[in-house]
């Protein structure tokens, strides 16, 4: 059985075989079944590697573009000329906890954690307005309609 399972191995490994292991269909079934577990895990593999460089890249993008928002949003803040009307005063915004607060009542410390929220949210929306730019690009640039066509060339290939 060890021998067989060493020529099942090599035949993996070099993609080739002789005639007559061409001539004995059981022995070129489990042949078969071992590449495509071989295949199906390298690609596992490879697909595992992708989605953590690109979570890694997303994460630093997201993180460069919220300190550009920050700072865009700190200096709009030195010449917003804000009125604090009855009607603002008395409306009530949402905290990161999802506690509700009246503008009338919110402390410094409160009105951070939502301006953070909201900086945030807005980075994030940035980084997926740039993400859906970038699959424009390269639908364009590789002439198919979607990004599922990507895959099928790169499967292809």
């Amino acid at each position: 059985m060890n021998e067989l399972n060493e020529r099942i191995d090599a035949v993996v490994i070099s993609g080739t075989f002789t005639h007559e292991d061409a001539q004995d269909l059981p022995f070129l079934l489990e042949c078969a079944r071992r590449y495509i577990a071989v295949e199906h895990r390298k690609r596992e593999r490879a697909s595992n590697r992708s989605v953590e460089q690109y979570a890694k890249v997303r994460t630093e993008h997201k993180a460069r573009l919220v300190t550009k928002v920050n700072a865009i949003v700190a200096e709009a803040a030195k010449y917003l000329h804000a009125e604090w009307s009855r009607e603002l005063l008395g409306s009530t915004f949402s905290l990161g906890d999802g506690t509700r607060v009246a503008w009338a009542d919110a402390t410094a410390e409160q009105h951070a954690d939502r301006a953070q929220m909201l900086e945030g949210m807005a980075a994030g929306d940035l980084q997926t307005a740039s993400i859906h730019r970038r699959a424009i690009q390269d639908l364009t640039a590789c002439k198919v309609s979607t990004l599922g066509d990507l895959d099928v060339l790169a499967a292809a290939a």
